[in-house]
């Protein structure tokens, strides 16, 4: 396979000029990466890779960007990551619903409310819900930041081939007669040297690389019809869940669940199921891809039917033209064998697929782009070897098939139409809604996922020597400084710090205590949150702890080093410079007097975590060290870096016997002295 250009005239780049436009044409081909399907795990994929300066093309098979509603719940950990324009666009424009009840629906006349979570008051914190916003939106928003970068969407280009050499990917493109190809030539080829596959559940790249799409596919259909209500059941900025069960001689379309989500102008979406037996009156003799039966258009009264029947609600109606978007569907539970091989990568739907209960889907997809775009970036630009892309699926795969499970089982709790499993799923519901209003907002919410159990999660510990560790037990045995590492170490697993792997928490800044410049707080609109610090720079940021003086003194006295702040700072301008600024690209030192940020990472002696560019912990090193982090860096297959200017012992490993062996032998002479003296 052929191609038109080579890499050094290339498709896509980030142009500095404002009045510049990225365009295709014959002579005019190449790119580092071309990402296929311009949905908003795409569109980020593209924004992600071109602020790190990766050349950067991005096409989608659409003349036009589809006005769907679809994915509507927008979490905060995608908020975090989202460039911060777009992040604020968002917060702007989208409905934040204030809770959430829960309905038991019994004949469509016997309603029961059985939960209520969250209440009128604004959120105090950063632990919110999901915020709700149509997908066209979200799209809209990425698009025009990334326009801004000098980067367009392609349209309608199709990818129909690609093969994988040593050095590029070859691929052929079909311009479905867009604007960009002259008479008569409707296909070109392309060598980029990266591929991102974007494009869906139904991906031609996945299927092209030969990975199973793993899971199957229910026989209950879905639902959706975006609408705004002339009346309506509930609160208009609450959620809504239903649980209907039917009686004898009753309507049949009450059995199922309705889930209602607020957006703004006080519209609604609404999701419901139709098991095979209520399927029948809108059936089609045509089958799907699965070998059933499709259902035919449904109209804006047939939902109404089921949602009046489901919630008790015989007075809700909708007139015509307020009826935004209608959709049915099945809900297939995917996941494919392998997110990438080669050159070759997935992100988003084409690596996993499930119901839209609990608004998951485009959460997930999004955080895949985050993690892959600055490894690819790294790779790239020639800072990391290629095995680093190796850890995408390693990171990202085990965590996809939990959420894909669990939300499949959700959804197989949430239409389940047998008597019992009605009765036992509200009582869960009564408990937590009884209980839930006594639980600290920021207990209701994980942090996230961690990747803790992954390579590129490390941690750097030091142990007092042998000197210092006989002073220590002298002054108590049972208070040794070892004792109280191994406890402070094995905390992580119950939360009680943030370790390697854990995403960072919430911190508001100060800027006369970082190393950020006026120019960069202007340019991106004052930056107040070290996310937003995080998510603004290209490389890796550095946090440096300067620790609690207690906490450091005792260190100090087992033989650890412990540096003043301005040494702290001076070792923070020096792993920037030794890298040139290309991979470490923040310093952040947070003196011992900013309480809140030494509290909420859980520090207490001087230590230095190395954050990634998508917001996890790679490096963890208790003390502070600058040679465990070019160990890490090279370790992980950072290149071109410097020898370490500073000498640092081998870490250790999480568990320390000697405490527990000090124990047993003080025990023993316990047990000796009471039965034999």
């Amino acid at each position: 396979m052929g191609a038109e250009g080579t890499l050094s005239d290339p498709l896509l780049v980030q142009r500095e000029a404002s009045d510049a436009k990225s365009h295709l044409t014959a002579g005019n081909l190449d790119a580092d990466v071309l990402v296929v399907g311009a949905g908003p795990v795409g569109l980020l994929t593209a924004i992600e890779l071109t602020q790190r300066k990766v050349k950067v093309a991005i096409i989608d098979r659409w003349p036009e960007q589809e006005i769907k509603t679809k994915a509507i719940g927008v979490a905060k950990a995608s908020l975090q990551i989202f460039p911060i324009p777009v992040a604020r666009q968002i917060e702007k424009e989208a409905c934040k619903p204030k809770g959430s009840r829960v309905t038991e629906v019994v004949g469509s006349e016997s309603t029961t409310i059985i939960a209520i979570t969250g209440s009128d008051k604004p959120a105090k914190n950063e632990y919110a819900p999901l915020y709700t916003i149509e997908q066209w939106k979200t799209e809209r928003f990425l698009e025009k930041f990334l326009n801004g970068l000098g980067v367009q969407i392609q349209r309608p280009v199709v990818l129909k081939d690609f093969e994988q050499t040593d050095s590029c990917v070859e691929c052929v493109l079909s311009f479905e007669g867009g604007q960009h190809v002259e008479e008569g030539q409707e296909a070109r080829q392309m060598r980029v040297s990266y591929l991102v596959g974007c494009d869906g559940g139904a991906s031609f790249v996945r299927k092209k690389l030969g990975f199973e799409f793993q899971g199957d596919v229910a026989k209950a259909s879905f639902v959706s019809a975006h609408c705004r209500f002339d009346k309506q059941a509930g609160k208009e900025d609450w959620s809504d869940i239903f649980f209907g069960k039917n009686v004898p001689g009753g309507n049949p379309l009450v059995s199922g669940f309705c889930v209602s989500l607020p957006l703004n102008n006080n519209e609604h979406l609404i999701n419901l199921d139709l098991d095979e037996e209520q399927q029948k009156g809108f059936l089609l003799d045509e089958v799907d891809a699965h070998g059933l039966r499709k259902l035919k258009e449904l109209t804006i009264d047939d939902i109404l039917d089921m949602f009046r029947a489901r919630t008790g609600c015989p007075e809700t109606t909708v007139k015509p033209e307020n009826v935004i978007w209608i959709a049915h569907y099945r809900v297939n539970s995917r996941l494919a064998e392998h997110f990438g091989a080669g050159r070759v990568y997935l992100a988003g739907d084409a690596c996993h697929c499930h119901s839209p209960v609990g608004g998951q889907g485009m959460n997930m997809g999004l955080q895949d782009a985050k993690n892959l775009a600055w490894k690819l970036a790294t790779v790239i630009k020639k800072q990391a070897s290629p095995s680093l892309l190796s850890t995408y699926e390693q990171e990202r795969r085990g965590i996809d098939a939990v959420i894909t499970k669990a939300v499949h089982a959700g959804t197989s709790l949430f239409s389940h139409r047998n008597p019992l499993v009605f009765f036992l799923r509200g009582r869960p519901q009564r408990v937590i809604g009884a209980t839930i209003s006594v639980v600290p907002d920021a207990a209701k919410t994980s942090r996230g996922w961690s990747y803790s159990g992954s390579p590129l999660a490390q941690e750097h510990w030091e142990r007092p020597d042998l000197l210092n560790t006989l002073r220590d037990i002298l002054r108590g045995p049972f208070k040794i400084y070892r004792r109280r590492q191994n406890l402070f170490r094995w905390s992580a697993k119950l939360g009680g710090r943030i370790s390697a792997g854990d995403s960072i928490p919430p911190v508001m800044l100060d800027p006369d205590d970082i190393n950020i410049t006026a120019d960069h707080l202007e340019r991106h609109g004052g930056m107040q949150h070290l996310y937003d610090v995080v998510r603004s720079s290209p490389g890796w940021t550095l946090l440096i702890f300067e620790g609690s003086a207690s906490a450091n003194k005792e260190s100090s006295a087992n033989g650890l080093p412990i540096w003043s702040f301005d040494q702290l700072v001076t070792m923070g301008e020096e792993v920037q410079e030794a890298d040139g600024g290309g991979l470490v690209d923040k310093v952040i030192v947070f003196p011992s007097s900013d309480f809140e940020a030494h509290e909420t990472f859980s520090i207490l002696a001087q230590c230095l975590l190395l954050v990634r560019p998508d917001l996890y912990v790679g490096l963890r090193s208790e003390p502070v060290r600058k040679g465990a982090i070019t160990r890490y860096l090279t370790g992980i297959g950072a290149v071109g870096l410097p020898p370490a200017s500073d000498e640092c012992p081998p870490g250790t490993t999480v568990f320390d016997p000697l405490p527990a062996a000090i124990a047993l032998v003080v025990l023993a002479i316990a047990i000796s002295v009471y039965f034999f003296v």
